[in-house]
């Protein structure tokens, strides 16, 4: 992590709070609602796959 974004272990810390306040996804909702809403973004053109999101061998099943 580039050092002007400040300490590893702040970021990791603040980036668990705000999983578990529920922040990211609260600000995913948000944008995709405003978007839907303002008729830029059409929900059907979204999608999330396994190469957007990384994976951990041997992980939870």
């Amino acid at each position: 992590m580039p050092s002007k974004y400040g300490s590893y272990k702040t970021a990791w810390e603040r980036h668990m709070k705000w999983n578990i306040r529920d922040v990211w996804k609260n600000m995913m909702n948000y944008l995709i609602s405003r978007g839907y809403n303002s008729e830029l973004i059409n929900l059907d053109d979204l999608s999330v796959d396994s190469s957007t999101v990384a994976s951990r061998k041997g992980g939870k099943k």
